[in-house]
């Protein structure tokens, strides 16, 4: 599954995704523009050469990177056209777009997942689709998933372990552990493991797909 922010609404890539026949969920997002969902949880930053270039110099893209490394371990930053045109319609020097790109890949937030984030630069809306949809494609095949201890190993503070348990589910990840434990109504794990899937798809940015894997994880048998 992949979660996009209402924002897309004025691109073309949700639609190609529905022509490519990748389940979506439109929503309000806090980070990222695209979420996909499946062993792993990615997130995806969609800029337009222009966006990316004037990101760099009100400095915003700073602040987005830091949310995208606190709250996920995977995260790309994805930009769609042409850079170098933008630069030169700016009057930017080239070496500013080489230093980002070489910070961008090494940022790294002291907080949350200090997740690794990478850098694509993509030519049209159709290759982004694409992009989206083999991400996608390769996040639900557990074949595809090259799993490193350095990558997947979080030590998490004592009053976050709830958290911690919670984001491992299927689907999870931080943001909406936090989310979900938030909620008066679901401030334990015993609540949540006792949950219905319909109580839980009540809080912002839990679909279908994640409150059932909750629900049905929470209630498997163990087969060992």
């Amino acid at each position: 599954m992949i979660i996009y922010d209402y924002h897309e609404d004025n691109s073309p890539v949700p639609g190609l995704l529905e022509r490519l026949g990748v389940p979506l969920v439109r929503d309000t997002r806090k980070v990222g523009d695209y979420e996909v969902s499946g062993l792993e949880s990615l997130v995806v930053e969609r800029k337009e050469a222009g966006d990316y270039v004037g990101s760099l110099k009100d400095g915003t893209l700073h602040t987005q990177l830091y949310e995208m490394s606190t709250n996920f371990q995977y995260s790309i930053l994805l930009v769609e056209g042409n850079v170098t045109h933008e630069l030169m319609q700016r009057k930017m020097r080239r070496q500013q777009l080489i230093s980002s790109l070489a910070g961008s890949i090494l940022k790294r937030s002291p907080d949350g997942q200090r997740g690794v984030i990478s850098m694509v630069n993509l030519d049209t809306a159709w290759d982004t689709a694409l992009f989206l949809k083999y991400a996608h494609d390769k996040v639900n095949a557990e074949e595809g998933l090259v799993r490193s201890p350095v990558m997947t190993a979080r030590k998490w503070k004592p009053e976050d372990r709830q958290v911690g348990v919670l984001a491992s589910f299927p689907g999870v990840g931080e943001v909406r552990a936090r989310a979900i434990m938030s909620e008066p109504r679901l401030n334990t794990l015993r609540k949540i493991m006792n949950a219905e899937a319909d109580e839980l798809r009540r809080v912002e940015g839990v679909g279908p797909k994640t409150a059932m894997e909750i629900m049905e994880l929470s209630r498997k048998v163990y087969q060992g």
